[in-house]
């Protein structure tokens, strides 16, 4: 134990923002929104208890970032501005709790179905994704990537015009930024075909562009055959 009593326990900075602890709440998928996406009053509740439970900051389920990436029929959604509203409805009870709001930004990429988001999935390369319920994903063209790592930016900037105070950019387990990572469902042969590239890398931080000097970060794993970590 450290002087001043455990690390935990203490503020940490977080780039501009002070988090009164070391506690976090995860994202934890609960599908308490509206088909469309808006937050309701339950999922509201929901984040006001972890707030008022004493975490620094609690963070949203994963939202989706533009309809085709929608993986769940009661998911978060952060791909219009129409979610704005209820995004702040969101921010304002968990700041009223003490805690900051985290939102995860998210696509499904081959593991969303049309069966819930109503559009065939879209991914670096058609190949289906089994446990999900195979269907199979039409290849994004070049052009269309970027217009993917630009959805991510619409998405940041709402939660900034709502009061989200951290971002993070879900690229693990298995989703679509997971999926351009990995040569097991990456099989391009152009810009993108390697993760590393510059190219590949320009447009990810294009997500970053609407909100320059706010705390986001991108969870990604190390994945066989690729340089990025």
């Amino acid at each position: 134990m450290s002087e001043g009593g455990p690390a935990v326990g203490r503020p940490l900075a977080l780039g501009p923002v002070r988090l009164r602890n070391r506690f976090v709440a995860a994202p934890m998928e609960r599908n308490y929104c509206e088909l469309d996406g808006t937050v309701t009053d339950r999922y509201t509740a929901y984040l006001a208890r972890r707030a008022r439970g004493g975490a620094a900051l609690v963070f949203a389920e994963a939202a989706y970032v533009r309809a085709d990436g929608k993986g769940r029929l009661r998911q978060l959604g952060a791909d219009t501005d129409a979610r704005v509203p209820g995004l702040a409805r969101l921010a304002s009870a968990v700041h009223d709790g003490g805690a900051l709001l985290g939102v995860e930004l998210n696509h499904g990429g081959r593991t969303a179905q049309s069966a819930v988001s109503g559009f065939q999935p879209v991914a670096p390369s058609p190949v289906p994704c089994l446990p999900a319920g195979g269907e199979p994903p039409r290849e994004a063209p070049a052009a269309e990537v970027y217009e993917l790592a630009a959805a991510y930016g619409e998405a940041a900037r709402r939660c900034r015009e709502a009061g989200v105070d951290v971002i993070s950019i879900h690229g693990a387990h298995g989703y679509l930024v997971h999926q351009f990572l990995s040569p097991a469902f990456n099989l391009r042969t152009d810009e993108f075909a390697d993760p590393s590239a510059s190219s590949a890398w320009s447009s990810r931080r294009s997500a970053s562009r609407p909100v320059p000097a706010w705390p986001w970060g991108c969870g990604c794993p190390r994945t066989r055959g690729s340089r990025a970590g």
